[in-house]
């Protein structure tokens, strides 16, 4: 229940009318291409 209304409130500070534009913002900027299999965060 916290994580959505945390959710919420950060789409809301960012003017944001939903949480899509955030998916991916954690994770490090890649430089070279993608993997073949596209496995490149999975432990």
């Amino acid at each position: 229940m916290r994580l959505g209304d945390e959710l919420r409130a950060e789409c809301l500070r960012r003017g944001l009318d939903s949480y899509r534009p955030l998916i991916g913002t954690a994770l490090p900027k890649r430089t070279g291409a993608a993997s073949v299999k596209g496995a490149e965060y999975r432990p």
